[in-house]
């Protein structure tokens, strides 16, 4: 069995980083006659870092970027989503250990987003932090009864937000 050994790839775009990984999983998968499901179950367990991805919906590019950057700087793998629509189609279709959420959003607001991801099955047991610039308890206690796992206020602070998504991811 042939070693393949991926060093030092700097790759700063996660979503090109999970293409690469998803087509060295395939090649792996069918040069062994594995499935590919498979060979990410050993990646995971070899690469512990690999199965914290958590994903982003919020329609802020900027702060989506800086947010980013930050969480894949501590080892995190960060997708994201610029509103809710699409937010969903990403939590569906990738394996998201968190989700921050954003509240306020054009079209689908942040609290439909969560209802729908807790009625479905793959992202119902899939830990949800909300956060906006909303300072208002009822915002607080709708994202709690909704299935929000914390809430986090705007302007965020990268250490609290870092607490935060540590508490959370496992």
């Amino acid at each position: 069995m042939p070693n393949i050994t991926v060093e030092g790839l700097p790759i700063k775009d996660s979503v090109k980083k999970q293409a690469l990984i998803r087509e060295l999983e395939d090649a792996v998968a069918k040069a062994y006659s594995v499935s590919a499901k498979d060979i990410r179950t050993v990646i995971k367990e070899v690469l512990p870092g690999k199965d914290k991805q958590i994903l982003i919906i919020d329609d802020e590019v900027k702060l989506v970027s800086m947010l980013k950057e930050f969480l894949e700087s501590r080892g995190y793998s960060v997708i994201s989503a610029i509103d809710g629509l699409e937010g969903l189609e990403k939590a569906l279709n990738e394996d998201a250990s968190l989700i921050l959420l954003d509240i306020k959003m054009p079209g689908m607001d942040g609290f439909e987003v969560l209802r729908r991801l807790k009625l479905h099955p793959k992202t119902q047991p899939t830990p949800i932090i909300m956060f906006t610039q909303k300072r208002e308890t009822t915002d607080i206690f709708e994202a709690s009864e909704g299935g929000a796992v914390d809430y986090i206020m705007k302007p965020i602070s990268m250490e609290e937000l870092l607490e935060t998504v540590k508490k959370h991811v496992s």
